[in-house]
């Protein structure tokens, strides 16, 4: 349950994700933007604010979040103006 427990405190726009492997394709700091329900993917923006979708697999074994005041500095660093969008109706 693990996997389980790791995606369900992932939050948008306020969690910040790591990478903890040196797979250098993948962004060294991202920040959750929301889930693709029953595709098993994740949107996310890296430092740049350029958008990335990332499986589970990958979110998991390569990420860590981060946290306190490690996580509101990052966030203040690169995603300041970061907001959700509305939902297009």
């Amino acid at each position: 349950m693990a996997i389980q427990g790791f995606f369900e405190k992932l939050r948008p726009y306020k969690t910040v994700l790591q990478r903890t492997r040196p797979r250098h394709e993948l962004p060294v700091a991202v920040l959750y933007v929301r889930s693709f329900m029953g595709e098993g993917k994740h949107q996310v923006l890296d430092a740049t604010s350029a958008e990335h979708v990332i499986t589970d697999k990958l979110l998991e074994s390569n990420y860590k979040m981060a946290t306190g005041a490690a996580a509101k500095k990052l966030i203040k660093e690169h995603w300041a103006e970061a907001r959700p969008q509305p939902d297009a109706q």
